[in-house]
């Protein structure tokens, strides 16, 4: 298993995670423009209370990152939280990265 952390993003980091979500939405055939791309990040990056965004990293590579969006639930209660996206570069999967 390789040596892993997370980070939590910040609006600096939108420049190295910008290729990331350009890679998942291509694999999952999301058709955004680069500059929807780019806003739909810098808006949740700049709003905390929309969700967060951590950076994946193996050892001290960026490798790719995860989306936690937040919302209100009547069934739960209050807010709730859902994985929005969560990407690996294809080369690190299968190595226990999204396990850990």
């Amino acid at each position: 298993m390789l040596d892993t952390k997370i980070q939590l993003a910040s609006e600096k980091n939108l420049a190295e995670l910008l290729p990331f979500v350009r890679s998942y939405h291509k694999f999952e055939e999301i058709n955004l423009t680069e500059k929807k791309r780019a806003s739909s990040l810098r808006t949740l990056l700049r709003n905390k209370s929309l969700g967060e965004i951590w950076l994946v990293y193996s050892s001290i590579e960026l490798v790719g990152y995860i989306v936690l969006c937040t919302g209100y639930s009547i069934e739960f209660a209050g807010v709730d939280a859902f994985i929005d996206e969560f990407y690996i570069e294809p080369k690190f999967r299968g190595k226990g990265i999204g396990k850990r």
